[in-house]
């Protein structure tokens, strides 16, 4: 072993040290470099820096350099970034020893978040051009992500009628002295301060009351009035649900969204929808949990797709062995509009009803029923047992005897090991656990970074291996 003596790690250089020679071939702020090179950021829909708002003016090719480098090494404050352009050897090569401050960066975040969202699909084009999707196999999931606000407060319906009354009458008290207090100029301009930010706190408090009574939501933050109560790590809390298609061959990810829905009822064709428009094509097989698994989502995919679903069902419903009499074990026979029982006996239609916004054809006859030798496993109900038929009832009754084939046990063996490796990575490597900006819009942009980043390190792995594959270019001006 090699003695480092101390004369050895104080010498002094004749010439400062180059940069370049600190930073490797294959240096991942090099691959930055060249993909972001690579881009057209005008067909991105990226904004030119405004020369007219003050302070340095630097490239949005810089920019997005440094955005895209600070995500890969876990850096998502514009403060820290700042800071690393100016401490850290990756982002000073990188930025070619500019050092653009938070305001800068946090412009071209808030001026390009749409764009963002394009560098995002673009990631998976070039991950198509690699051949490293395939779509053959596909695998959707959600995860839950608190929001940026606070926690603390109950936020419902109760909370913020109390409060809006303790500012409407705070509000009055202080108009009042502000009439009283004409010749005090000094406690005047005081009062009218504490009456703005009074009166912005109430528009807030009002504008939480009517988003409940239009989303008939049960709690709303004002702070950030599209956030909702979600199931996260510890207990519920403010959240948002970000969802992601990954393709099963190189866990690349191709399509990515948050929405404020609390649950994935409604989401299996959105993002099937999404990942085809991002690619251009349609995966052979696609693979879901539970979550996904409603009757309008896989009629609906079953009629507008060519994909083959594999969505887990309720454990009441994948477990037919032990429930012989269930729904399920029913047979509808639309010709004779009747239902047949697994003992072969006939259930008449009885009538119509409405479950939500779903008609229903129910179909029941006690005659049937009275002699029936299971009639005590199969109801208890003294008019026999009834069946629900809904609009869906076909595309159900196809997808339980999919679920029941070895390729649907296959997939829902390895779904886990294909996404939720990347929403464990995500969380716990990255250590994003919560959003670092408000609002659903912010919330999107920087999942589509962090989406955008996940496909970059798949990416890397081939340009290690391919030299120039993006074209040499030199370092941002």
């Amino acid at each position: 072993m090699r003695r480092i003596l101390r004369a050895d790690y104080e010498q002094v250089h004749l010439l400062p040290a180059a940069v370049e020679d600190w930073v490797g071939e294959r240096h991942p702020a090099r691959f930055i470099r060249e993909f972001v090179g690579s881009l057209d950021l005008g067909a991105l829909g990226v904004r030119e820096p405004n020369r007219e708002e003050g302070g340095e003016c630097y490239a949005s090719e810089l920019l997005l350099s440094v955005w895209l480098f600070g995500y890969w090494r876990k850096v998502r404050s514009t403060r820290r970034l700042e800071d690393a352009c100016a401490n850290e050897v990756g982002f000073i090569w990188l930025s070619g020893n500019h050092r653009p401050d938070h305001h800068a960066l946090w412009r071209f975040w808030a001026q390009n978040q749409e764009a963002l969202r394009g560098l995002f699909r673009q990631t998976v084009k070039v991950a198509l051009q690699l051949e490293l999707v395939e779509m053959v196999s596909q695998v959707i999931d959600g995860t839950k992500i608190q929001a940026a606000c606070s926690q603390w407060g109950s936020h419902d319906r109760e909370h913020y009628e109390k409060l809006l009354g303790k500012l409407d009458a705070v509000i009055g008290e202080l108009e009042q002295e502000i009439a009283a207090s004409i010749a005090e100029e000094p406690r005047r301009v005081e009062l009218q301060a504490s009456l703005g930010r009074r009166e912005v706190l109430r528009e807030k408090v009002r504008a939480a009351l009517a988003e409940m009574e239009t989303t008939q939501s049960r709690h709303i933050h004002p702070q950030e009035l599209e956030a909702r109560r979600m199931k996260t790590p510890g207990r519920n809390r403010f959240a948002y649900n970000a969802q992601v298609v990954v393709d099963a061959a190189q866990s690349v990810i191709t399509a990515s969204e948050v929405v404020s829905e609390q649950n994935d009822e409604h989401q299996l064709c959105a993002m099937m929808a999404a990942a085809q428009a991002t690619t251009g094509q349609v995966a052979t097989e696609t693979v879901a949990d539970t979550g996904y698994s409603t009757p309008s989502e896989l009629a609906q995919a079953a009629a507008e797709s060519t994909s083959t679903v594999y969505a887990s069902l309720p454990v009441n419903v994948q477990n037919r062995e032990q429930t012989p009499y269930h729904c399920s074990r029913f047979e509808w026979v639309p010709e004779r509009d009747v239902v047949r029982c697994p003992q072969g006996r006939e259930l008449k239609f009885h009538h119509r009803r409405q479950r939500g916004t779903l008609p229903v054809r129910v179909y029941r006859d006690q005659r049937v029923c009275a002699d029936c030798p299971v009639r005590g496993q199969c109801t208890q109900d003294r008019h026999g047992r009834s069946i629900d038929i809904a609009p869906y009832w076909g595309a159900l009754q196809e997808h339980r005897t999919r679920m029941e084939t070895e390729s649907a046990r296959h997939w829902m063996r390895r779904r886990g090991s294909v996404i939720e490796r990347i929403f464990g990575h995500i969380k716990a490597h990255w250590n994003f656990q919560r959003w670092s900006s408000r609002g659903l819009a912010n919330a999107r942009a920087q999942w589509s970074l962090l989406c955008s980043t996940w496909n970059l390190t798949r990416i890397f792995g081939r340009w290690q291996t391919t030299p120039g594959l993006f074209g040499h270019r030199q370092a941002p001006a």
